[in-house]
């Protein structure tokens, strides 16, 4: 009969460690679900940036659309524009540039602030 009891009692003793444990982990895998939904929101806001930095860049610029018609019409190679047209073609660029620079920098403080708490999280688990 003494060797039931004392096997009661380590089992639940053993039985606690478990839950506990069991409750460790399931924090755990919580915390890295939050983290893993983070570094997914970050990259998709980088990535969108990237795009819309790529789209605005291509439309005001208009490079893609003059090949285009050079490969078409190649008997019709000269580069002669109105002076009003370079002028807003100037202006085109330099916004274009400015919105480069902004949206890189948005990317840029988006993946410092990432890889700071990247290696909070690491010197938190060592």
């Amino acid at each position: 009969m003494e060797f039931l009891q004392g096997s009661n009692k380590e089992m639940s003793a053993l039985l606690q460690r478990v839950n506990l444990k069991k409750s460790e982990m399931e924090e755990e895998a919580a915390k890295l679900s939050n983290q893993s939904d983070k570094m997914i929101k970050n990259a998709l806001i980088i990535g969108g940036a990237l795009v819309v930095t790529f789209f605005v860049v291509r439309s005001l610029t208009g490079k893609s659309s003059k090949k285009n018609d050079k490969e078409l019409n190649p008997q019709d190679s000269s580069d002669q524009e109105p002076a009003g047209s370079s002028m807003i073609s100037e202006i085109g660029s330099r916004v274009a540039e400015a919105a480069v620079v902004f949206l890189l920098g948005l990317a840029k403080e988006q993946l410092s602030g990432y890889l700071k708490s990247r290696q909070k999280e690491n010197e938190n688990t060592k």
